[in-house]
């Protein structure tokens, strides 16, 4: 079955409430989904749940006759999605997202996360009317995204479904809250895909040869992969990575070799933990450090000697440990909130979340297997060098961008030593010679003695349980107990000799389970944490896309700096006479087209006195608002965006009414 990507293009042709189902500071009521970077988008589980609902309205008018909405929208438990849709993005927001990760310091007073939603977006209030007047206590204010904006997102579907699916889009006419009054009027549309060039590996792949894949992903969208008990997880565990190649050679090559090449431990696919852009690995730190409970900078190394202070356990934390310095990894997360429907109704009890881990982060990990294995996952990637996992992975979750680099295996890393550390960077399954589930000290030490000549063991471990649940057959898989990553063996051999510096052990391996690597065992008793500090490069220069935003925040700036001139001058308008003035001066607002029109109105009032004090009121001495607004002028002028004189004069003009009426009122008072 040939797959075909489009993208999705989505034109608003009203204001849309695409609600998070989340308020804001109690300002907000209703809040638009955002981006951590002030982005707004609209969730892909939403726009596949509308293609849904506009497949059914068709179907009901004679429509797609032979064609179930489940063969290509699946449903629960039963047929798999043939459509797949991302998260619907601002046009232009990877280069704004780009830049906005390594911003020009001289935009910093103009550029913040609510300045890009506030572009975008802006606030809306309602109330509810009661015999005429409005109900106490109704009032509600939400946020919404501006009309004329366009958003896209990628859309997969089978060859076979492109002209259903286009037909489907063109029947939608309104997504989002208030759909009828007025908000969330839109046009849908699909467009080709320019395709990236895909991985061009120039290594000759020898049948017999053993190799290591080295994965670098990029998140780009959420994703929400949950370990036995329904907890989010922080890492990407291997058997999700051979879920997914497991998936493509099924549709690729049928069930021929399968259980050769996935199932029987010739390919090997590891576990992806928090990594960077350069691909610096963090992997689960040793059960034998532990954090000083007084000072959390200090790491204190147990395997070395007992510290004296009081401690807490560093377990599910990762890091990079370089001489004395320990520097901690940062993965987030986030709690996204979705509703289960039925019928076009909320289901009783639908309200559920997602523990997803946040777009935009990067894993690295690895796959491992002989040549004539590890060929076809290097030919899927080739094919598509993005690659799908987790939960609702075919709306809005689970986008891995994959960079590869395939290195051959013939001579592993090794180390020679006497006294080392076995850290299990994995969970750990065991079976004693019966076949039962065992992780007892007895059982590990037994492993472990048939892979190396030991003299002593020093455990520092702890257990768990893993499982997983079959989305095929809708079942729980099964449990096991498991020695849990970060356990450690602190291990002293009888002769010193070379070892290799990386194993998988026990079972399961090739979904990732037993990884355990060699280091020298470090006597060192304590370890430093490092601050993590952020790096700005300011080497991403403002794009077509940056540079309206930025204008933008830069205009907020002038209109506050106008603001706060005028109100420190608001103790020279408590004369009673400047209450009338303000009053003709608001009715000309309304009509003047600028200020000049404003200014040569206000010429026509009848009472001389009162005629010049609002001339004299009103009349702008350009040096002094210059000297005012000389930071934002400059930062105008670097983005060669014209200064709209005629738009910062109306604004002083509203300012100084406001200056006035906050006199008058404090005058009152």
């Amino acid at each position: 079955m040939e797959t075909v990507k489009k993208i999705l293009e989505i034109k608003l042709k009203s204001d849309l409430l695409c609600a998070s189902g989340l308020g804001s500071a109690n300002i907000i009521d209703i809040d638009v989904s955002l981006l951590d970077n002030g982005l707004p988008y609209i969730p892909g589980k939403r726009i596949k749940g509308i293609l849904r609902d506009a497949f059914c309205e068709e179907k009901d008018f004679g429509m797609f006759q032979g064609i179930e909405v489940s063969d290509i929208f699946g449903d629960i438990g039963g047929k798999f999605s043939t459509v797949k849709i991302g998260n619907a993005y601002i046009k232009g927001s990877d280069e704004i997202t780009e830049y906005l990760s390594s911003p020009d310091q001289k935009f910093k007073n103009f550029l913040n996360n609510s300045t890009v939603t506030d572009y975008y977006s802006y606030l809306r209030t309602r109330t509810t009317v009661e015999d005429g007047v409005a109900k106490d206590g109704s009032l509600r204010s939400m946020r919404v995204i501006a009309k004329d904006n366009k958003f896209c997102c990628n859309i997969e579907m089978l060859k076979s479904e492109v002209d259903i699916i286009n037909q489907v889009c063109k029947a939608v006419k309104h997504i989002g809250m208030s759909r009828n009054r007025g908000l969330g009027e839109v046009m849908f549309s699909l467009s080709d895909v320019k395709e990236k060039v895909p991985f061009d590996f120039d290594k000759k792949i020898e049948e017999d040869k053993s190799y290591k894949l080295k994965l670098l992903c990029e998140n780009s969208e959420d994703i929400a992969v949950a370990d036995f008990f329904g907890n989010g997880t922080d890492y990407i565990c291997g058997s999700s990575l051979l879920g997914y190649f497991a998936g493509w050679y099924i549709k690729k090559y049928g069930d021929k070799s399968f259980n050769d090449i996935f199932l029987d431990g010739n390919l090997i696919f590891s576990n992806m933990y928090i990594s960077n852009k350069n691909g610096n690995e963090y992997f689960p730190l040793p059960s034998y450090f532990m954090r000083d409970k007084n000072n959390g900078k200090k790491i204190y190394n147990r395997a070395a000697g007992n510290p004296s202070v009081a401690v807490k356990s560093l377990n599910g934390k990762y890091g990079a440990i370089n001489g004395n310095i320990i520097e901690l990894a940062e993965i987030k997360k986030t709690d996204n909130y979705h509703i289960a429907t039925e019928n076009g109704c909320v289901k009783d009890g639908g309200l559920y979340t997602y523990d997803a881990i946040k777009k935009g982060q990067f894993f690295n990990g690895e796959i491992l297997g002989q040549g004539k294995y590890i060929k076809y996952i290097v030919e899927s990637l080739k094919e598509n060098p993005k690659i799908k996992i987790g939960k609702s992975k075919t709306s809005q979750y689970g986008n891995l961008d994959v960079k590869a680099e395939l290195n051959s295996e013939d001579k592993q890393q090794t180390l020679k030593t006497k006294k080392f550390a076995l850290q299990f960077i994995s969970d750990l399954i065991l079976f004693d010679g019966k076949g039962n589930n065992d992780v007892s000290i007895a059982n590990l030490k037994e492993v472990l003695s048939n892979v190396f000549d030991v003299k002593t063991f020093t455990f520092y471990v702890n257990a768990g349980t893993v499982g997983g649940f079959n989305n095929k057959w809708n079942t729980q898989r099964n449990s096991y107990n498991v020695i849990t990553k970060g356990s450690s063996v602190i291990i002293e051999l009888n002769e010193e000799q070379n070892i290799n510096c990386e194993y998988y052990l026990g079972e399961f391996i090739y979904e990732g389970y037993g990884k355990a690597v060699i280091t020298s065992f470090n006597e060192l008793k304590e370890y430093s944490l490092k601050s993590k500090v952020k790096v700005i490069d300011n080497s991403v220069a403002v794009n077509t896309y940056v540079a309206p935003i930025i204008a933008y925040g830069i205009y907020e700036n002038i209109y506050n700096k106008i603001t706060d001139n005028t109100l420190k001058k608001s103790n020279n308008f408590k004369d009673a006479s400047y209450n009338s003035i303000i009053g003709n001066a608001r009715v000309i607002l309304k009509t003047a087209k600028d200020y000049e029109s404003f200014y040569k109105e206000l010429g026509n009032i009848k009472d001389e006195a009162k005629k010049a004090k609002a001339q004299n009121l009103f009349s702008i001495n350009e040096s002094e608002i210059n000297n005012i607004i000389a930071e934002e002028i400059s930062a105008l002028n670097s983005i060669s965006s014209e200064i709209n004189w005629g738009k910062i004069k109306m604004q002083y003009v509203n300012s100084l009414i406001t200056a006035v009426k906050y006199a008058q009122r404090k005058t009152e008072a």
